[in-house]
């Protein structure tokens, strides 16, 4: 734990343990606040030091390392990422060995190291190791166990491997209900993934269901204005959608528009995404007339709030155009 003051270097000295400490609390503030042309050098600098004053195996230095690799990660540098986390469980479990909470916790960040660097492959069995591990020492429900066991879900799905994925999903939303209790969000979270899961695995008659159950336990639990409800209620026209129920489709996202417009606003870019999405449903229910207004008033509002080159505006306008024959 860093506890030193921040100054301890001008009494202490550079290379000072404490010294060591507070300069690594100040790169990792620097880190945190985004500040990574100053936070990288520094905790690698920092790092540097701590091999040459207390040595490779001492607790201070697998903290550096691990502090460095993770301000790579914030930073996006995810090849630079994915060599630091490498070399930080390679010397954690060196140290530390194979079952130590610390290692599975290296191999976990190395894992998510390899998924933003694009490399499932390199990623999956990282995963299952941490998951089993886990379920060994903490137990199959713990929500330790359940993270890691929804980054796996997760990996799978970008990968399209939609069997796995469904299957991990299912499991992450069993163990936070048994783990949390039905009426906690963190299993409502699950439970949405899910959800996602089946409408991304192309089985939206799945789907439905599922999402009807989640807006009633959002709306229960966080109430109906809450953003993530708003986001549900969405998700259920979408899924509607998908399964050929025009009726509930349009109906679902005529409401979750006027339900984004009442508590988010107007201009907000949710709301914009819902009406969005309504429009859409037009379209592809053969309103063409309505779908065309509905597209008209969006790409105004768009050029408005998000500006004319915004990625946003030019996905409306060419819907508009698609629309218009052109």
């Amino acid at each position: 734990m860093r506890t030193k003051p921040a100054g301890a270097g001008e009494e202490l000295g550079a290379r000072h343990p404490d010294t060591l400490l507070s300069r690594g609390s100040l790169g990792l503030a620097l880190s945190a606040a985004g500040d990574m042309a100053k936070a990288l050098p520094l905790l690698q600098q920092v790092l540097d030091d701590c091999l040459e004053c207390l040595g490779a195996d001492h607790p201070d230095t697998l903290t550096a390392r691990s502090e460095l690799a993770e301000a790579h990660t914030r930073a996006g540098n995810a090849a630079q990422a994915v060599r630091t986390h490498r070399d930080c469980l390679t010397e954690t479990e060196r140290v530390l060995g194979t079952d130590h909470p610390d290692t599975a916790t290296a191999r976990h960040k190395l894992a998510v190291a390899y998924t933003m660097a694009g490399n499932t492959a390199r990623a999956v069995p990282l995963y299952e190791q941490t998951l089993t591990d886990r379920i060994r020492v903490l137990g199959v429900d713990h929500p330790r166990t359940n993270s890691v066991r929804v980054r796996l879900a997760k990996t799978h799905a970008s990968a399209r491997d939609h069997r796995r994925a469904l299957l991990l999903f299912e499991q992450a939303w069993r163990a936070a209900e048994r783990a949390l209790g039905n009426d906690d969000p963190g299993a409502l979270s699950r439970l949405r993934d899910l959800d996602t899961a089946h409408l991304q695995a192309g089985q939206p008659t799945l789907s439905v269901p599922l999402y009807e159950r989640a807006l009633k336990d959002s709306t229960r639990l966080l109430g109906e204005d809450h953003v993530q409800t708003l986001g549900i209620r969405s998700n259920l026209a979408t899924a509607h959608q998908s399964a050929g129920n025009r009726r509930q489709a349009l109906d679902g996202h005529q409401n979750a528009a006027a339900e984004c417009r009442r508590v988010l606003g107007p201009d907000h870019p949710d709301t914009l995404g819902a009406l969005n999405n309504l429009a859409n449903a037009h379209a592809q229910a053969g309103h063409r007339s309505r779908a065309i207004e509905s597209y008209e008033r969006l790409l105004a509002d768009c050029r408005r709030v998000f500006g004319t080159d915004d990625r946003r505006t030019g996905l409306v306008a060419a819907s508009l155009a698609a629309l218009r024959g052109h």
